[in-house]
C-alpha cells in the first residue's frame, strides 16, 4: 500500500513538473574573423521567433571569441532587452569559421519588468 502511495505521488509530480513552461537553449551560429556587431533581426532569423528579452546562457569559448555589450565584456546569465541584443559586438579569432553561443529566450517578463497598477482612489 506504502509503494503505491509513493508511486502515485511520483506519477502525479512528475505530470505537474513535465506541464511547467519552460525555455530550450537555442545554439545561434555567428560568423568569426574580428569584430562583429550582432543586430536582433539576425538573432530573430536564427532563433526563428521575435524575441523582447533573451539571456545568453553559453558565451563562445574564450579562445574563439568574447562578446561584449556596450564595450564590457558581457557576463553569462544576464538578461538582455531587445535594444541590448542590438548593441552585441563580437570579437572571435580568425582561426575559426564560426562561432556559436546558447541564448534563452524567455516566455515570459521577469517580475520586475512587469507593470503594476496601484489604486490611487482608495475609500476610508
Amino acid at each position: 500500500m506504502l509503494q503505491r502511495t509513493v508511486a502515485m505521488l511520483l506519477a502525479m509530480g512528475m505530470v505537474l513538473f513535465c506541464a511547467v513552461k519552460t525555455s530550450a537553449q537555442e545554439i545561434v551560429t555567428l560568423p568569426s574573423g574580428g569584430l562583429h556587431s550582432i543586430s536582433a533581426e539576425e538573432l530573430d532569423n536564427q532563433l526563428g521567433v521575435h524575441f523582447d528579452m533573451l539571456t545568453i546562457t553559453l558565451p563562445p569559448k574564450p579562445d574563439e571569441g568574447v562578446l561584449y555589450l556596450d564595450g564590457k565584456p558581457l557576463d553569462t546569465y544576464r538578461l538582455l532587452t531587445r535594444q541590448q541584443a542590438d548593441r552585441l559586438m563580437l570579437f572571435s579569432s580568425a582561426r575559426v569559421k564560426t562561432v556559436s553561443i546558447g541564448v534563452t529566450v524567455p516566455h515570459e517578463q521577469p517580475p520586475q519588468k512587469k507593470l503594476k497598477i496601484l489604486c490611487i482612489n482608495r475609500q476610508i
